[in-house]
């Protein structure tokens, strides 16, 4: 598939997604290079989701462009973790496939678990919190340029999240 360019997008050339600089400091003192790849992404993206660290912050072009909020910068990651925060307690993520394509797009399905505390998300309009344990089925696609993270789009089952906490305990 070729670059196009859309209204929200920004067509970048496209150049090996191996790192030529150093990105980070090993505790010894020398330089470690990051390999954007398909694992790369899918690992710091389960760990933003399960709150185990904001690597997915150091892979996100300044640039970078979210399809579901229509939000331009990273930004947005910190609003998604609040919700997510605001909304769940115990998750966990059901890491069920990663795959990359030529074009330089990481799909990453996942379904997250989780016990329903709250509704921060705006799709679920202020429930009360249930205590309902939430199985939430999604897909995420990233798209890669330049060695960062520059897009996102998402498909997730926001249905099941509300029959989930609508369901008697």
């Amino acid at each position: 598939m070729g670059a196009t360019a859309s209204p929200n997008r920004r067509v970048r050339r496209r150049r090996s997604i191996e790192r030529t600089e150093p990105s980070v400091t090993h505790p010894l003192g020398q330089y470690v290079s990051i390999v954007l790849d398909k694992s790369a992404v899918a690992s710091a993206y389960v760990d933003f989701m399960t709150g185990r660290g904001e690597r997915l912050f150091e892979f996100l072009d300044d640039d970078f462009f979210d399809n579901i909020s229509q939000q331009r910068g990273p930004e947005i990651w910190r609003t998604v973790g609040d919700w997510l925060r605001g909304t769940f307690s115990d998750i966990s993520v059901d890491l069920h496939s990663v795959a990359q394509d030529d074009d330089d797009r990481v799909l990453v399905w996942i379904t997250l678990h989780g016990t329903h505390i709250g509704s921060s998300f705006p799709f679920m309009g202020g429930c009360p919190a249930t205590g309902n344990r939430v199985a939430w089925p999604q897909v995420h696609v990233f798209r890669l340029a330049e060695d960062r993270i520059v897009e996102h789009w998402a498909v997730r089952n926001d249905l099941r999240v509300l029959e989930a906490i609508d369901q008697p305990r």
